[in-house]
């Protein structure tokens, strides 16, 4: 239960902070997506059920925020969330800096997954925005990685 009410503060304070933030967070035309951050580093931390379910909602969410097309979201989101859940089954020891790899791969591979279900206009355009925003995603999950695995502390974590 300790959990679900975390993950859903999260989600609901990632989705509050992208209505507000990322334009006047940007860098260098950079901007983060904030739910994204927050499905992968709740995926990291929460069991595979757990992280399908806040990839769904997370979608979900993002995709009614921008007014877009819902299944192209949560698919992604879903996708993403469950390899990152899935991805700390390796002998690896997973850190912050190491969550913020994670979080900056599965930003890729998401968008990746995304531009095949919704192409973008310009590739190029798209490929180096993608790039630029895991780059921002990797620096903003480092310390919601090590804000939160103590409070979300699971045998895995």
């Amino acid at each position: 239960m300790k959990q679900f009410g975390v993950c859903a503060l999260v989600l609901w304070a990632a989705a509050v902070l992208q209505q507000a933030l990322p334009d006047r967070m940007a860098i260098l035309g950079a901007r983060p997506d904030l739910m994204l951050v927050a499905v992968l580093t709740l995926g990291l931390l929460v069991p595979a059920p757990g992280s399908i379910a806040v990839g769904f909602f997370g979608g979900l969410i993002q995709g009614a925020l921008v007014g877009a097309n819902l299944a192209q979201y949560v698919l992604t989101r879903m996708v993403t969330g469950y390899i990152a859940s899935r991805l700390t089954e390796l002998e690896i020891e997973l850190s912050a800096p190491m969550a913020g790899l994670f979080v900056a791969v599965g930003t890729l591979l998401a968008q990746i997954i995304m531009m095949f279900l919704a192409p973008p206009r310009s590739l190029g355009g798209f490929i180096g925005d993608t790039i630029e925003t895991a780059i921002y995603n990797a620096v903003i999950a480092i310390p919601l990685y090590a804000v939160l695995r103590p409070i979300l502390k699971t045998s895995r974590s």
